[in-house]
This record gives C-alpha cells, sequence and structure tokens, in this order.
C-alpha cells in the first residue's frame, strides 16, 4: 500500500486567502494492507482542492506532499464519469490498453476479474452506445477504466452522487473488495457517513476555522469519528437526519454540545425545555427553549406530543465540540 505525507503543506488559490496552512499529515500503511481514507467536510471546505493537489494539478504554495514510494500511478474516478461517447463500451472500458502512458501496466488479468467485481460482464459487450447506459453502469465502468492500470492510489469524488440504495451498495462492497485484493490506498470524498462507515478505514475531515477562510485537516480512525465527532458540523452529519447538536447561547463562540434526546413528554411552564414545531410521517421536530436548537426524535418518543406543545425532552448532553 502506498503511503502519503505532507510536510508543512500550504496551498492558495491566486489572490485568495490561504486555505491550508502548514498542514502535517501522516498517512502510512503496511504493504501488504489495504486503506481505503474518507475526505470529508462542509461544502465549500477544499476537498475537491487536496483531491487536486493530490494529483499533481495545484502545486502547494509552500511545504510538501511526498508518497512512499515516489511516483505512483494515480487513478482518478470523477463525479460525472467520463467516458468517450464516441467509442463503444468494450473501448472506453479498455481505453488504457490501445493509448496512454500507462498502456504497460494494462493488465488483462486483472481486467476480467474487474468486469465480474463490478457486474459489468452484459455491458462490456453490449453493442451499444454509452450514451444508453444508467448512471449506476457509467460509473462501474469509469471505475473499472480506473482500476485496469493496477493504480498505486485511487481518489475518486463522490462516486456513490445520483445512484439509488441497491447499486450505491453494489458499488461500495465491490470497492472494499478490490481495494483488499489489490492492496490499494483509496481516498474517497463523501458527504455521507453512513456510506463511509460501510467500507472506510480512516477519515481525513476538512473543518473551517470559525472567523477565518482557512481549514483544518483532522485525521483520524473511522471508529473514533464515530464515537466523538470532532466538529459540530460532523456531529449533525453522523447519523442524518436525527443527530441532535445545542448550539451555545454565545453564537460568536461556534461551539455545541452533541445531545442524545430520550423520552418526550407534555409538560408546563419551569419543567418544559422545549417547543414541538412540527411532526413527520416518522420525526417530530422540536425547538430547545433556551439554545434555540432545533431538535429532532421519533415519533414513538414523543406519541402524545403535537405542534405547540410544550414538552420535557430527557436529554443526555456530551462535551463540547468546535463549530
Amino acid at each position: 500500500m502506498t503511503g502519503l505525507r505532507f510536510h508543512k503543506l500550504s496551498f492558495a488559490y491566486p489572490r485568495q486567502a490561504e486555505l491550508f496552512s502548514e498542514v502535517d499529515l501522516d498517512l502510512t500503511g503496511q504493504a501488504d494492507q489495504s486503506s481505503v481514507v474518507a475526505l470529508m467536510g462542509p461544502s465549500g471546505s477544499g476537498k475537491s482542492t487536496l483531491l487536486r493537489l493530490l494529483l499533481g494539478l495545484e502545486k502547494p504554495t509552500s511545504g510538501s506532499i511526498a508518497f512512499e514510494p515516489s511516483l505512483p500511478v494515480i487513478s482518478y474516478v470523477p463525479q460525472e464519469p467520463v467516458l468517450f461517447e464516441h467509442l463503444p463500451v468494450e473501448h472506453n472500458a479498455r481505453y488504457f490498453s490501445l493509448a496512454g502512458a500507462h498502456r504497460d501496466r494494462f493488465d488483462e488479468a486483472l481486467y476480467e476479474q474487474l468486469v465480474t467485481d463490478l457486474g459489468l460482464s452484459d455491458i462490456v459487450t453490449a453493442k451499444r452506445p454509452v450514451t444508453q447506459l444508467s448512471g449506476g453502469q457509467r460509473q462501474r465502468l469509469s471505475m473499472l477504466r480506473a482500476l485496469s492500470v493496477r493504480p498505486d492510489v485511487l481518489l475518486l469524488d463522490e462516486p456513490c452522487n445520483g445512484l439509488d440504495a441497491a447499486v450505491k451498495r453494489a458499488f461500495l462492497i465491490s470497492l472494499r473488495k478490490i481495494a483488499e485484493r489489490s492492496k490499494l490506498r483509496v481516498i474517497y470524498v463523501t458527504h455521507h457517513v453512513a456510506e463511509a462507515e460501510m467500507v472506510v478505514d480512516e477519515v481525513l475531515y476538512l473543518a473551517p476555522v470559525q472567523g477565518q477562510n482557512n481549514v483544518r485537516v483532522l485525521h483520524t480512525t473511522m471508529s473514533a469519528f464515530l464515537q466523538a465527532p470532532p466538529t459540530v458540523d460532523a456531529a449533525l452529519a453522523h447519523g442524518f437526519p436525527a443527530t441532535n447538536v445545542l448550539m451555545d447561547g454565545v453564537a460568536s463562540t461556534g461551539t455545541g454540545r452533541p445531545v442524545a434526546v430520550g423520552r418526550v413528554e407534555r409538560a408546563e411552564g419551569a419543567q418544559a425545555n422545549c417547543r414541538v414545531t412540527a411532526r413527520s410521517a416518522q420525526y417530530t421536530f422540536m425547538e430547545h427553549l433556551v439554545s434555540g436548537s432545533e431538535l429532532i426524535v421519533q415519533n414513538e418518543l414523543a406519541q402524545d406530543a403535537k405542534p405547540g406543545d410544550l414538552v420535557q425532552a430527557e436529554l443526555r448532553i456530551g462535551a463540547t465540540v468546535a463549530k
């Protein structure tokens, strides 16, 4: 498996504030192991920029990115698959055996195995244009092409966007199996914790610094991320939609506390700590009276509550985390 290190990595786009500032990061591992790393963070936090830095499409303003061994072959699968519409499906799949700098790395045996693993046996032999493929088929075809040259590193930019649940599940299972067999380093951009939880070992979380234009790069294991999300945004992403956070009363502090909500009962006066604001088929929505935070609970915990009711919610409050 290919190792990856950032040494005091800084980056800024021309005439803009610095996005990354002296980031140190060590992603190493055993050569005979695989690793799938989720690259996560709020929209606009720099996930695509970090991918571009890894691909060499952007250069650090200072510091360095080092791979071990050096000069790895990096395959990239963008969010929207890039296919050649003038070529048949099979020629798209075998593109690197026909052209490209890595033609000598095309592996026929691996290609055939990937066709099976990705469920593309009937697709690659079909005599139809790629424009007639579904979104899931196009994504898997792009993955097949990227992996056919035995890359050392695989970069995936939200590969499951637009896929239905069954196709997404099959895609992620294939990804993990392929990573294990090929001892791959995979860096996988996603906004969805449930996806990451299924296949990921480690998390790189890009956390915007409150009141500044740059971001912190937080490195943790997937299990630690689930047990103790590093920021409020990370906590809200975990367990969507029913993760709850009480924001501190002073908005400028940008901090909050994850909270588990238990039984909800009608209450009056000082006993009430929430007001019910809405109710759907599955969830009850409440406003916390002190912080103004929006809380969500399953209806079975608030069976008798109706919009407008004052209620007392059992709240188990966790440690403070930054925004």
